[in-house]
């Protein structure tokens, strides 16, 4: 089967400033069309690779073969397509352990008894519309929106559910809430994980 894809790149050169598209046939062999963008790249630039190939999300596909199987493979899945019950069997398994005497809040005894699915663990790419997000287990973003301004947030990941907790000026998390049309397209333009804090 034979097609067309646009790929965008972030030039690594200083003579390539930004960032270009450029069309490339696509066929079966994926091989064929790596070799048509490294010399692209070797004409224009002098650079052997691309440094970095923009589609939606920030992952590369045309790194060396070995660097592409070390990836982990995030699990895929459309913000609509998400799990609806997670958080309310979650309430319920709160409420018994109430029951027997857990002085946690909900969202403190979600914190620490949330665990991602194995399919899950290395990590979410979700879709929403034509944009694409990325979100990992325990991980801190930064996100920023012209009305909104900059906020920050921590993500957990319940079974296939990712949840989200915004934090405050002083450094206090809210409570846990989805992502289902949480954020602007904005918002998950800008998305960045930050660094662990020691």
């Amino acid at each position: 089967m034979v097609g067309t894809e646009v790929v965008v790149v972030a030039g690594s050169s200083p003579g390539v400033p930004g960032a270009f598209s450029f069309w490339i046939p696509m066929s079966a062999n994926i091989a064929k069309s790596e070799t048509i963008i490294r010399n692209f790249f070797l004409e224009e630039t002098g650079d052997r690779r691309p440094d970095r190939c923009r589609r939606a999300s920030t992952c590369c596909r045309h790194g060396a073969p070995e660097e592409r199987a070390l990836e982990p493979q995030l699990l895929l899945m459309n913000v609509d397509n998400l799990p609806r019950q997670g958080i309310a069997k979650r309430v319920d398994q709160w409420f018994s352990d109430v029951r027997n005497e857990n002085m946690q809040s909900f969202d403190d005894w979600l914190a620490v008894v949330a665990s991602p699915a194995p399919s899950a663990a290395p990590g979410m790419r979700l879709s929403q519309g034509n944009v694409e997000f990325e979100l990992r287990h325990g991980q801190r973003y930064l996100i920023e929106d012209t009305v909104r301004g900059v906020r920050q947030f921590r993500c957990i990941i319940d079974g296939r559910v990712p949840l989200v907790a915004f934090i405050d000026e002083r450094g206090y998390r809210g409570a846990w809430i989805t992502v289902i049309n949480l954020f602007t397209i904005e918002e998950m333009v800008s998305m960045r994980e930050l660094p662990d804090q020691p």
